[in-house]
């Protein structure tokens, strides 16, 4: 086989694990307003859920703020984590298809909470601070 093929293919190939990394990465630190709907399941619509990758660097700082500020003691929360664990994985799908957000949308850090879905490590930390009357960072959304 002739060398240049070789090399091409083990680019390519590593071109797209890269990007499959980077996308899925990428995706949780993307600060969006909260939606919020109507009528949904009761198994999607109750509790504050709390979705994160275990090794999303979004997902680890967010977990930091929560356990730094005690956030577990003062607002009661349930912590899933959805890149090894496909149950949850599909739970988050169905909690942000409920909110319209659409699959390829979804990102961690994700929290469900008062029938509003929150995006990303800003709006996650503005809720759970609002929640435990912390001062709340002027450049998350509400």
């Amino acid at each position: 086989m002739d060398m240049k093929v070789i090399v091409a293919t083990v680019i390519l190939i590593g071109a797209v694990f890269v990007g499959g990394f980077i996308y899925r990465n990428g995706s949780g630190n993307i600060s969006s307003p909260p939606v919020s709907f109507g009528s949904v399941a009761p198994e999607v619509a109750s509790g504050v859920v709390y979705f994160y990758g275990a090794e999303c660097p979004h997902c680890i700082d967010t977990l930091k703020f929560l356990e730094d500020n005690k956030i577990a003691e003062k607002v009661p929360f349930e912590k899933k984590e959805v890149w090894h664990d496909q149950s949850n994985a599909k739970e988050l799908s169905a909690r942000a298809k409920a909110c319209g957000i659409a699959e390829d949308g979804v990102g961690v850090p994700f929290l469900y909470a008062d029938g509003k879905c929150y995006v990303g490590t800003p709006d996650v930390e503005a809720y759970f601070s609002e929640k435990a009357g912390l001062p709340v960072n002027e450049g998350a959304a509400k």
